[in-house]
């Protein structure tokens, strides 16, 4: 458990400086800037897994259990949130679900 959360976190940090650099570099050519990273909890509406099927498959993951779907409930979770943000365009990373960019908005067009 502890080697996949140190995975994920190395994981997290290569995306970050693979994006920030990718965020700046272009923008350098144009001009100097200023970028700004925030790092902040913000809730979510989430679908969590559903309980695994009980009856095991004999295929290759045997015995472990299989996680189909999501439960139909909905749960409000806070989540840890990366903000990245220039003059031209605002980046939302959540470090917790693989670091996935959640959102980008270029600020010209909304």
């Amino acid at each position: 458990m502890y080697y996949k959360l140190f995975r994920m976190k190395q994981h997290f940090y290569k995306n970050a400086w693979l994006l920030l650099t990718l965020f700046q570099m272009p923008m350098l050519m144009v001009r100097a800037q200023k970028a700004t990273i925030k790092e902040y909890k913000k809730t979510f509406t989430t679908y969590p897994f559903a309980d695994p099927d009980p009856i095991p498959n004999a295929r290759k993951i045997y015995p472990y259990f299989r996680f189909d779907g999501y439960t139909h409930k909905p749960v409000q979770r806070e989540w840890k949130v990366v903000e990245l943000q220039n003059d031209y365009i605002k980046l939302m990373i959540l470090p917790e679900i693989g670091s996935k960019v959640w959102a980008a908005i270029e600020k010209s067009t909304g």
